[in-house]
């Protein structure tokens, strides 16, 4: 591919439900820090590139949406239509709490306007937005799955809805801190992927034709936020810690629904 091209993934800013580990707030917004990380974000990005066309992208998550406007906001006049693509493969892992369940779809286009567009890779993913999500979603395997669907989504816009253009492309995407742990295969973060952390990356195969379409960080991305170099040994170990994590939530979540489900038909029968 002739073009540059560059992925840059962000994890959304601080919400209300991290400053008080409160996992019941519905759809949390930012904290006051939380909009400070986005003004730190919008200085930290570069400059609008003219021959650049920019992509950007995000979860259905309001602290996300409210992240990426902040945050991005000089690139939307260089995006096709000028718009954010709003993407519900991007939410974060446990779809069973409220903070991630995310807010109904027309009550998201009232609050943020034509700004945004909805896009959903499949008609199942229409009909869950904004609603409780399977548990099963937070075993790895699932997020694994999801994470490669997501890559090769943004491969073929590159590949295909952009085929035309001439320009470099730069696509955006903010996300959330698990999640993001598998769309970028990285599993070193102790204890988490920092709010509003910037990391660039390109795609591995640079003709587009990876059936994985892995993500390659560069080395000045690597650069800028002092990551050491680590062996395979090192990934795999500490992917099988972020698993069992990850395993463990979906046990927990697996055991509260059959706990609802029980009291639930206790009710139907009584």
């Amino acid at each position: 591919m002739s073009r540059k091209l560059l992925i840059t993934v962000i994890r959304n800013a601080e919400a209300l439900h991290n400053l008080q580990n409160d996992w019941d707030i519905p759809d949390p917004n930012l904290t006051t820090l939380g909009v400070r990380q986005c003004a730190d974000l919008f200085d930290n990005l570069p400059e609008v590139d003219e021959n650049t066309l920019y992509v950007i992208c995000c979860s259905p998550s309001k602290r996300s949406i409210v992240t990426t406007l902040l945050g991005t906001s000089r690139y939307l006049s260089s995006t096709p239509r000028g718009t954010i693509y709003v993407m519900q493969q991007l939410r974060e892992v446990n779809g069973t709490f409220p903070c991630n369940i995310g807010t109904d779809l027309p009550s998201l286009e009232r609050e943020f306007g034509k700004i945004i567009q909805p896009y959903c890779s499949t008609p199942e993913e229409w009909k869950q937005w904004g609603r409780v999500r399977d548990y099963n979603e937070i075993h790895p395997r699932h997020l694994e799955a999801r994470a490669t669907a997501l890559r090769k989504t943004i491969q073929s816009f590159v590949k295909d809805d952009f085929k035309e253009t001439t320009k470099d492309i730069h696509v955006y995407i903010v996300t959330h801190g698990e999640f993001m742990t598998y769309l970028v295969d990285d599993y070193m973060w102790r204890p988490m992927i920092p709010h509003a952390q910037i990391r660039t990356y390109e795609f591995e195969d640079s003709t587009l034709n990876d059936s994985q379409a892995r993500f390659k960080e560069t080395l000045d991305s690597r650069e800028k936020r002092s990551a050491r170099v680590t062996s395979d040994d090192d990934h795999k170990a500490a992917k099988t810690i972020i698993d069992g994590f990850m395993v463990t939530q979906y046990n927990e979540a697996k055991r509260d629904f059959g706990v609802k489900h029980n009291i639930l038909s206790s009710l139907d029968n009584s």
